[in-house]
């Protein structure tokens, strides 16, 4: 057995245990909501009911974003059921496609680098490549307004320095190569690490290669680079374990590949990417825009106390055109 085949088994046995061992605290049991998704919903009421700061719903959204990716994860590798999966994982990604629109419209409200590229990966796996697009245009878009001289630029959506920050930059290099557009690298805070950055940047020379060998050769080196990187700190179980396991780097690299007409591999040789949460989603593409009650009163409600000249929410309502 390899290094990486052991580093692999060993995520995947710890992810299991967690599962577990959980008593409903992150996921669901006896047919009832998860602790974590109860206290999001006591957060929703206090919003509606003026308790909170209507500032505070791009966060509320982020937060069930990333617990219904938590448990999408579950029901595929403990429950082995692809609708839920499908149908959690599709709400993570509209959740995530929304709050990231919203911080980066919204000054003073922000999110990491890290979160942004994970939201462009979910997005792009449903194919939903308009949201994805509007999410690394908002990217691009905070980096190029944050001229130093602007002390009031909106750089909201960039929060790098943590090493965990090398795949967003990817992804964001990536959709510059595959749109044509470009962020100023003055107003980036890029990876400090070089040579560890490096084998991404030797990935982007050549990510629109018809070569699948080598588009294989490259996944295995970015593959060891992802069990790296997830290696450093294992202090935060929960976060290791969503993201451990799911190369959303290299899924982003071939969605962009896909969508400019190339052929992808339809087997990899390394172990990350021969394990279930590296499955594709089930189902035809683009998947259904799910419902979500909360929607939205909660765009509704991020409008209501927003300038208008600023930001008006419910231009992002994902279930009706709204008239201007």
């Amino acid at each position: 057995m390899t290094n990486s085949e052991k580093e692999v088994k060993k995520i995947l046995t710890k992810t299991k245990r967690w599962y577990q061992t959980d008593d409903g605290g992150w996921f669901p049991k006896d047919g009832k909501d998860s602790e974590e998704f109860e206290r999001l919903y006591v957060r929703l009421d206090k919003l509606v009911s003026g308790e909170k700061s209507c500032v505070l719903v791009p966060a509320l959204f982020e937060d069930f974003s990333y617990q219904h990716l938590v448990v999408s994860q579950y029901f595929k590798l403990y429950k082995d059921d692809d609708d839920l999966r499908r149908e959690y994982f599709s709400k993570a990604a509209l959740l995530g496609y929304l709050a990231g629109i919203m911080y980066h419209e919204k000054i003073g409200v922000s999110t990491t680098m890290y979160t942004y590229g994970r939201w462009i990966s979910q997005n792009l796996a449903c194919g939903w490549d308009e949201h994805a697009d509007a999410i690394a245009d908002a990217m691009i878009e905070s980096i190029n307004a944050n001229n130093p001289p602007n002390s009031n630029a909106r750089h909201n959506c960039i929060d790098t320095g943590s090493f965990i920050s090398f795949a967003p930059w990817f992804i964001l290099e990536l959709y510059e190569r595959f749109s044509g557009k470009s962020f100023n690298r003055e107003y980036a805070d890029m990876p400090e690490d070089k040579k560890f950055y490096k084998a991404y940047q030797d990935t982007i020379d050549v990510w629109d290669t018809p070569d699948l060998e080598l588009v294989d050769k490259h996944i295995y080196i970015l593959c060891d680079r992802h069990l790296d990187l997830i290696g450093v700190d294992m202090s935060d179980f929960e976060d290791f374990a969503v993201d451990g396991l799911c190369p959303y780097e290299i899924h982003t690299w071939l969605a962009y590949r896909q969508r400019s007409g190339l052929a992808n591999p339809t087997e990899f040789t390394h172990p990350l990417m021969n394990q279930p949460h590296a499955e594709p989603i089930k189902g035809d593409r683009p998947l259904p825009i799910p419902k979500i009650d909360y929607i939205e009163p909660l765009l509704g409600l991020f409008s209501d106390c927003q300038s208008k000249s600023v930001f008006d929410a419910r231009y992002l309502n994902p279930y009706k055109e709204v008239q201007s």
